[in-house]
């Protein structure tokens, strides 16, 4: 599985995201509250992500799932393209 971690602005403010590879397009996301670069990251769980996205056959980036964190349109897709940014 390979895992990574991005960041994006989810409603104005900067916000870092652990993301794991879960299939093809489809990624396993926690969201982490400080900046993991200062050591206060929040470990994943794989089975107790806040949120799986995925892409679709368009490129927009929809949940998938039920998620514990609901994302805002604008925010899913700010989201997507830090995700493809490091692909």
């Amino acid at each position: 599985m390979d895992t990574f971690k991005t960041q994006f602005m989810m409603s104005d403010v900067r916000t870092y995201v652990t993301v794991d590879l879960l299939a093809d397009k489809t990624f396993g996301c926690t969201l982490n509250l400080v900046d993991f670069f200062e050591g206060d990251e929040v470990p994943t769980d794989n089975a107790n992500y806040d949120l799986k996205i995925s892409q679709r056959e368009d490129g927009t980036w929809e949940q998938a799932g039920t998620p514990k964190v609901h994302l805002s349109t604008v925010d899913l897709q700010r989201l997507g393209k830090a995700i493809e940014e490091l692909g």
